[in-house]
């Protein structure tokens, strides 16, 4: 006995070891990413604000709360968004090296908060080992970073600070809540102020918060007698919904973009959308593949009488695996339609699209686990042979060699062409070319600023300057207004980008 569980633990300690390295894979080009930041569009506007009001109050504090006053009142309710990132500010204080210090440390805290949710997860609801951790870990930010390739996450400070910190700290959130519940302690009253703080995003966070936690709550509600904890925490989250979305600044921001409101093509963007989105993550991506992995993974070591701590099993806590797929596929559609309603556009931002893939995942993973429960609870039992995984290992290699190479190669996915641009020095070129831009502009002695160029280049991953020819254009505006300069005009001798 003493043997078998020597061996356990030396296989245990080997698989954490193997998934951290990996997960280091994942996370390593990001940071990298992050740390060659430059600022680009509302970036600009963000200093220039600030710079407006902090001769007056001499406080990044008091002056980031001026501007969640201006913008509540005349452009739109997310406070926490506003908040955070006028407080950061890091160009104001600390010029370019602090905005990539910034963003930087911002992705190593959501790295961190990840792995504290899932780890809260399966020790404290799942009860299993930090093997089990780790596998997840890494499945879920290689998933989120290589699933759909998104441009405006990784170097943006504007994106970097109101999407990915806000969703730090959902998953801190989380993370408590899962303690809190397990341990029957008070950590769900700080659960419950990072749920408030969430619901002050942009509108598709705000919906993917509420979605999540009332899910979740309503099955600890019903069986598992955890009341106090998930309804403190839901209702702290709809209270800070309602407080963003009664926001005067959401209808005057709305009627400058467009008039009235869309609802039949906003529905039909929405669901048209998402299935290009679907459509695109099956061919183009292991989504499929991952998915298959994930649910072996819990079969297998999930004990569902133990899940999650219910004092008497009922066994209408795994009878309507279909209602709730249904109900997890009304709540993607709930989260992306706020976006097409009030942009009036058929496309999703690459920041929207990462807030719809955290949320796909965290329901998936919730539907897995109740499906399994579902299965379990009927009798019908899988049984995986060690015949069986030599086969699925054998699928699972040539699926993902034939579905990588059949799109392109390791240059087609995040993690491939960040690691290939960073070794082969095309992200420093590319970030060079940008630098020279802005210090052109910043060390010209003409106060309306021309600059030509062959062709406006891009590079994966990357948000551009986004300049143009058109001196009115809002990011020439604010970047001519952030160095001083009465106007900004970028020429390009080719129109095609590269």
């Amino acid at each position: 006995m003493n043997t078998d569980n020597t061996m356990e633990s030396r296989t245990g300690k080997k698989t954490i070891i193997i998934f951290a390295l990996l997960s280091l894979i994942v996370i390593i080009p990001i940071l990298i990413y992050a740390a060659h930041s430059f600022p680009v569009a509302d970036d600009f506007n963000v200093e220039n604000d600030l710079n407006e009001v902090l001769p007056v109050y001499h406080s990044y504090f008091i002056s980031a709360l001026v501007w969640v006053y201006r913008y509540y009142v005349q452009i739109g309710g997310y406070y926490s968004d506003v908040f955070l990132s006028y407080l950061l500010s890091p160009l104001t204080r600390w010029g370019l090296p602090g905005l990539r210090a910034v963003n930087t440390l911002i992705y190593v805290v959501f790295f961190l908060s990840a792995f504290f949710m899932i780890r809260s997860f399966v020790r404290e609801i799942l009860r299993l080992k930090d093997d089990t951790t780790w596998i997840l870990f890494f499945i879920f930010i290689l998933s989120l970073f290589n699933n759909y390739n998104n441009h405006e996450i990784y170097t943006w400070y504007d994106v970097v600070s109101e999407y990915v910190f806000i969703s730090s700290i959902a998953m801190i959130g989380y993370g408590l809540l899962f303690i809190s519940i397990s341990r029957r302690n008070r950590l769900y009253i700080p659960a419950a102020i990072c749920a408030f703080t969430v619901s002050g995003g942009v509108l598709n966070m705000v919906i993917a918060n509420c979605g999540i936690l009332f899910l979740f709550g309503v099955y600890m509600y019903m069986f598992c007698n955890r009341r106090k904890e998930v309804l403190t925490v839901f209702i702290s989250s709809l209270v800070g919904a309602v407080i963003n979305l009664v926001s005067p600044g959401n209808f005057i921001r709305h009627d400058g973009m467009s008039q009235g409101y869309d609802l039949v093509g906003a529905v039909k963007h929405t669901v048209m959308y998402a299935g290009y989105l679907l459509e695109d993550k099956i061919s183009h991506s292991l989504f499929i593949l991952i998915a298959i992995v994930v649910f072996i993974i819990l079969y297998n070591r999930v004990d569902v009488s133990a899940l999650p701590y219910a004092d008497e099993a009922d066994p209408k806590r795994y009878a309507h695996p279909v209602l709730l797929l249904c109900l997890m596929g009304l709540g993607v559609f709930l989260i992306n339609f706020p976006v097409h309603l009030g942009y009036n556009d058929p496309n999703l931002s690459g920041r929207a699209v990462f807030i719809q893939d955290l949320a796909i995942y965290y329901m998936m993973f919730m539907w897995m686990l109740y499906f399994i429960g579902w299965l379990k609870s009927n009798n019908y039992d899988i049984r995986f042979t060690p015949e069986s995984y030599v086969i699925l290992t054998i699928v699972c290699v040539l699926t993902t060699i034939t579905t990588i190479g059949a799109n392109g190669g390791i240059r087609s996915y995040t993690t491939g062409n960040m690691l290939v641009s960073v070794a082969n020095g095309d992200l420093d070129e590319y970030v060079r070319y940008e630098e020279a831009i802005l210090e052109e502009i910043k060390n010209s002695p003409d106060s309306d600023v021309v600059l030509h160029r062959d062709q406006e280049l891009s590079i994966p991953y990357v948000k551009p300057n986004w300049l143009k020819e058109d001196t009115g254009f809002f990011i020439n505006a604010w970047t001519a207004e952030y160095y001083g300069k009465n106007s900004v005009k970028m020429i390009y001798s080719v129109s095609s980008s590269q």
